[in-house]
């Protein structure tokens, strides 16, 4: 199931920058690196992500932010 609009309107502006990189792939680390931060403010930044749509875990958290991905990038 794709978020709907306005569950992406909970995010921050940082939050939907890693809630996209997440979506192409990358690791917590591999983000930390793209966006200078520590890799525990990134897993900090994907926990509130999880908390905000209501995702239970971080597979869930990937296929929802390719799902998401999908429509942007067309």
């Amino acid at each position: 199931m794709a978020c709907k609009t306005g569950a992406m309107d909970l995010l921050s502006d940082r939050e939907i920058e890693v809630f996209q990189l997440v979506g192409r792939g990358l690791n917590s680390r591999e983000i930390a690196g793209q966006l200078n931060l520590g890799s525990t403010t990134v897993d900090s930044y994907r926990a509130r992500i999880k908390e905000k749509l209501g995702i239970k875990n971080a597979a869930g958290l990937y296929q929802r932010a390719a799902q998401w991905l999908i429509p942007t990038t067309r």
